[in-house]
């Protein structure tokens, strides 16, 4: 698994964990992904990733900092 989708899927936790989603379905629904997909990049067994664009949405609609994303942060959330 990269680092990215390690942090994706991490991030989705924190979502959940700070109650800035509900349920998980929040966001995997907004990033348009399916469940069984998930589990795909989970196992990390066959070739499926969070793609540029799920990243941007994560970015855009949900506050994540980018550079946590892509492992050069350690900061979660945009600054305002």
């Amino acid at each position: 698994m990269s680092i990215t989708d390690k942090r994706m899927l991490d991030f989705r936790d924190i979502l959940k964990q700070t109650r800035r989603i509900r349920f998980y379905t929040e966001f995997d629904e907004k990033l348009g992904i399916l469940k069984s997909n998930l589990s795909k990049i989970r196992s990390g067994k066959e070739s499926f990733h969070f793609t540029v664009h799920h990243i941007k949405i994560a970015v855009n609609d949900f506050g994540a900092n980018a550079n946590y994303l892509f492992g050069v942060s350690d900061e979660v959330f945009r600054k305002k």
